[in-house]
């Protein structure tokens, strides 16, 4: 069978497996008080919350005058092929501007809120009805030619399956990117700042294959897969003057699924070389000689000092600004958390000041108050698409961060001149801006003004003169505006068509911005009503300038190949140069991009009239909980597969058939199978079962059901008391009757996130129950062994009960709190680089405590620096105590794997059979590093990196016996492995065994055949 076909359907069958939290995406929770409206069309079904009807006619617009749009160049109409309409969900209450197509179950999410930082000059609502019709477009693959089938034998699985299968992230993003470039008169192909770390990489011999550009390093930067699908693709569309190349691989896939490398074949074809890493150098040079052109156009360029350090890792320094002679900045980077620092202008030291969060503004500085403000998404306490963007404040004086507001929805502050106001841009849920005034120690509005029509508000400013500007975007691109009163005054004829962010003041009533207006970021000084300055001229870009308070000197971003870095220019050595605003760099390979979509639209000429008349409704939750969205010719269960490990408890794939279902909110999803397989205790028989699990996160607590049936006979338990040769014992005993098992669950727990300033924290509650039709039956049975002889069987002799009577059923109730915080890992980091956590729990069987011991447990972990910032140590401690003495059972009641990781899981239960109390202390540290060439495997594997860990167990039980390991683990991280579309690992662990309990365990278990050394090959794939 070909490797393609293989990883095809071992792709389906992991991503089926997967679960609910993987392929069968979540997209996170609205309440269930939030309710929903309609917009049916042709070809789609917008679903928005009441109140946001204008909106939702807004995205109806765009999305159907750019739907034909969108499928020229690409061969696929968004959603002609597949089946029935695309539902299209409006999330107006989350905090971070995002968009998704999802398969499985098929929709399109869009998360309303427009992008408040270094926006691109597109309206948002527009950037998301081309990019993510883009991706609906490609999902079509999946209902075409040989694929077809597939889709009715396996559902909706199957379109997104393929997509990671075939061409994987880049070169889809890359796609959708090429799309919003060529259809517009913006998009990010139209940004200087998109390909300009390629830019540098190239004219310092930065020469990587395609693999090293998509999956990078430990130590080196690389662009997003986004930069990398479009340099590739828009580069052979344009150098090679291929216009209709995506939609040549789609018709190829389409036509031979089981071709290996049909990509890679197409981009040799289409160059005319006879090697994919030739014909992908062959673009590179092609890019390197447009971009020469451009950067000797743009000298001579101003002397400028790095005032960063540079170091191995690639770090970010940005945002910054200066608070009296202080310069504060964040720092950022493959082994930096986001952090607040300060750097000194003149000398670089840096002292890291305080945790950071990742999603935020710039620093606005107020000498009035000497406070360093900021805006940051913080997470809702329970509701993952809800939250608030809030203006918080750092102290130098005190040290602390604080927060000005806790609701609402603010962006951008800008302290007043006398510190007693924050002028910030409000986003309401229902659509459009306001600016907003608020009071600088309460945070309580002040004042609101809403934005003019059809402009967002980004950003605003406060001359010396009191005067209030704003930026604000349009179809066209960026306005200057003047707050006037009750209203607005623009300040420039006509919108900026380039990408404009960094707004401020200078003392003299001059207003400072970064704009990519010449193809690269630069700084440029505005005087209202008068005309534009740009103040630097750099080959990589210069953003967010700051002038040094004694006025010597600017500070500013700009890119190295470690990363971007903080500069330092004199103001004496600065260029002057008239900026014409309205005529903007021209970019020739987006140019001919919109040129080849012109002439493709025209050739073809697609209806881009807007339907009147679309149905409005209500719409209802209810009717759509258990929509059904994908099935499969076989049985599998995705809760009983470890999806950080890939271990499967059991064979899980039987005979049998399973059917999937999930809403469209993606807060209700569930699964029902039947399956034909062994009996799960004697394996001697084969049986008819049935399984479901439903789990909904709509309300407060999320609900998780569970249900089996016949997956065995039921069981009769019962007390055994056994007198052998005058020494007795009593266990819990059972037997199998001939009904068939039923089983079931409910599982009740409260995610509260408490995430804010670069610290992830949570609280979890939970309980749950489980029944089942076995029976504990409170007679005892006495039971005598007599004297046996050689290797005769003993005789039985039973006293008691003939029957069993006045049963209970066997039932458990666990109740369990969670809390964690920590700092998040940086992407060279294996551990968090600082961080706790702890759960506690109670675990008994109701009505049934003087058969089974209840037990209490408690799990510690934390999270320490290592030696070198990359490096990290992991220490964790388990206890758990099985209450009373009393009908030791044979089915021990624990809940933590108490056993060191040497050992099997059979250790585990035998000493939890003998033992009351066990508890577990482990240490583990990682040291990941480099080694190699990292993309010597091409497409099959790309080893982004190594880590070995050097970790050991100790395990301890009642009276002092012990078991423990020393081991060392290598292992290997993988992307693209075998073209799979997840990140994994393989690695090898050795352990050296021991303890005094090493010799009883081993004859008990192994025949006094235990290994002192023991050795295992895992591997494991991130979903």
């Amino acid at each position: 069978m070909r490797s393609r076909l293989v990883t095809l359907l071992l792709s389906l069958l992991l991503l089926s497996a997967a679960g609910a939290k993987a392929q069968f995406a979540t997209t996170g929770d609205n309440p269930d008080s939030l309710r929903w409206m309609e917009r049916r069309t042709e070809a789609y079904r917008i679903i928005y919350p009441v109140g946001a009807d204008s909106l939702a006619a807004e995205y109806e617009r765009h999305l159907w005058e750019n739907r034909a749009r969108v499928a020229m160049s690409i061969g696929m109409m968004p959603g002609g092929l597949q089946w029935g309409r695309t539902p299209v969900l409006l999330h107006t209450r989350y905090t971070v501007a995002n968009g998704s197509v999802t398969w499985a179950p098929k929709r399109m999410d869009f998360y309303t809120m427009p992008d408040p930082y270094r926006s691109e000059p597109t309206p948002w609502a527009l950037q998301l009805a081309i990019h993510e019709q883009r991706h609906l477009a490609q999902m079509q693959l999946g209902y075409r030619g040989w694929f077809k089938p597939l889709t009715w034998v396996l559902g909706e699985m199957v379109p997104g399956a393929l997509a990671g299968v075939y061409p994987g992230p880049a070169l889809l993003e890359g796609d959708a990117v090429v799309a919003e470039t060529g259809l517009t008169e913006a998009g990010r192909g139209r940004t200087g700042d998109f390909l300009m770390y390629y830019q540098l990489g190239y004219q310092q011999g930065d020469w990587r294959n395609f693999y090293q550009w998509r999956y990078g390093s430990l130590h080196s930067y690389a662009p997003d897969h986004y930069a990398l699908g479009y340099l590739t693709l828009a580069g052979a569309r344009v150098f090679y003057e291929r216009p209709l190349l995506v939609k040549d691989y789609f018709d190829g896939v389409a036509k031979r699924p089981l071709r290996i490398g049909t990509f890679r074949k197409l981009l040799k074809e289409t160059t005319g070389e006879k090697r994919f890493r030739n014909a992908f150098r062959a673009i590179q040079d092609q890019w390197q000689a447009e971009w020469t052109k451009e950067r000797e156009a743009r000298g001579p360029f101003q002397p400028m000092e790095q005032l960063s350090t540079p170091t191995r890792f690639a770090t970010e320094y940005t945002d910054g600004a200066f608070l009296d002679t202080t310069f504060y900045v964040i720092k950022r980077g493959k082994v930096t958390p986001s952090t607040l620092i300060t750097l000194d202008p003149e000398s670089g030291k840096e002292q890291a000041l305080h945790s950071f969060a990742g999603y935020t503004s710039r620093l606005s500085a107020d000498p009035n108050t000497r406070r360093l403000y900021w805006s940051e998404s913080v997470s809702d306490l329970r509701w993952g698409l809800g939250g608030s963007s809030r203006i918080r404040f750092y102290d130098p004086a005190s040290g602390k961060t604080a927060d000005l507001t806790r609701r609402g929805r603010f962006f951008n502050p800008a302290p007043s001149l006398d510190g007693t106001l924050i002028a910030a841009v409000e986003y309401p849920t229902e659509g459009g801006s306001n600016l907003v005034l608020l009071d600088a120690e309460s945070g309580i509005i002040r004042d609101r003004l809403p934005a003019p029509d059809q402009v967002q508000l980004t950003e605003t400013a406060w001359t010396p003169d009191g005067a209030l500007y704003a930026l604000g975007l349009t179809d066209g691109g960026f306005l200057i505006l003047k707050r006037d009163g009750a209203q607005w005054e623009a300040m420039t004829p006509q919108p900026i068509s380039a990408k404009v962010f960094g707004l401020s003041a200078l003392s003299d009533g001059n207003l400072l911005f970064t704009s990519d207006l010449d193809g690269v970021d630069a700084g440029y000084r505005y005087t209202p009503g008068t005309g534009c300055v740009r103040i630097t001229a750099t080959p990589y870009g210069a953003a967010n300038p700051r002038l040094t308070p004694d006025g010597t000197g600017i500070l500013f971003e700009s890119l190295t190949a470690g990363g971007t870095a903080i500069f330092r220019s004199e103001t004496a050595d600065l260029p002057e140069q008239e900026a014409d605003l309205f005529t903007r760099h021209a970019y020739p390979v987006a140019e001919a991009l919109s040129a080849q979509e012109n002439a493709l639209a025209f050739a073809l000429h697609p209806s881009t009239q807007v339907p009147s008349d679309a149905l409005v409704k209500r719409y209802r939750k209810l009717p759509h909980l258990l929509h059904l969205h994908s099935w499969a010719p076989f049985a599998f269960d995705y809760e009983t597969i470890d999806s950080g490990s890939g271990d499967f408890y059991r064979d899980e794939i039987d005979p049998g058939v399973t059917l999937l279902v999930q809403n469209n909110h993606g807060n209700a999803y569930g699964m029902v199978n039947y399956a034909y397989h062994r009996n799960d205790l004697t394996d001697a028989d084969w049986r008819h079962s049935a399984h479901a699990r439903f789990t909904y996160t709509g309300l407060y607590p999320v609900l998780e059901a569970n249900l089996s049936y016949n997956d065995r006979q039921s069981v009769q338990y019962y007390r055994r008391t056994v007198d052998q040769s005058g020494s007795e014992s009593r266990h819990n005993a059972g037997f199998l009757y001939n009904t068939q098992s039923l089983q079931g669950s409910l599982t009740a727990y409260v995610p509260l996130n408490f995430s804010k300033g670069g610290w992830t924290r949570g609280l979890v509650p939970k309980l749950s129950y489980t029944l089942s039709n076995d029976i504990f039956a409170r007679d005892r049975v006495d039971m005598r062994y007599e004297e046996a002889t050689d290797d005769a069987i003993a005789l039985i002799q039973f006293i008691g009960s003939e029957h069993f009577g006045g049963g209970v059923p066997v039932q458990s109730l666990q109740l369990s709190l969670r809390g964690y915080t920590y700092r998040p890992a940086a992407a060279s980091q294996v551990y968090p680089s600082l961080g706790i956590g702890a759960e506690v729990g109670y675990l008994t069987r109701p009505g049934l405590t003087q058969f089974f011991t209840p037990a209490v447990y408690a799990n510690l972990y934390g999270y320490l620096p290592g030696l070198v910032p990359q490096q990290g140590l992991r220490l964790s401690a388990a206890f758990e105590y099985r209450i009373g003495n009393e009908g030791r059972t044979i089915l021990p009641e624990y809940h933590l794997n108490l056993y060191p990781r040497g050992f099997e899981s059979a250790v585990g239960r035998l000493l939890a059979n003998t033992y009351d109390t066990g508890a577990r202390l482990s240490a583990e540290y990682a040291i990941p590093f480099e080694w190699g060439h990292m993309g010597i495997l091409g497409p099959v594997a790309y080893v982004h990196h190594y880590t070995l860990s050097p970790h050991f167990d100790l395990m301890a039980v009642n009276g002092g016996e012990t078991l423990y390991s020393a081991g060392i683990t290598l292992s290997a991280a993988l992307s693209n492995f075998f073209w799979a579309p997840f990140d994994g690992s393989i690695g090898l662990s050795v352990c050296y065994n021991g303890g005094s309990l090493f010799d009883a365990v081993s004859t008990a278990l192994y025949e006094n055949k235990l290994e002192r050394i023991s050795t295992k090959i895992s591997y494991s794939m991130d979903f």
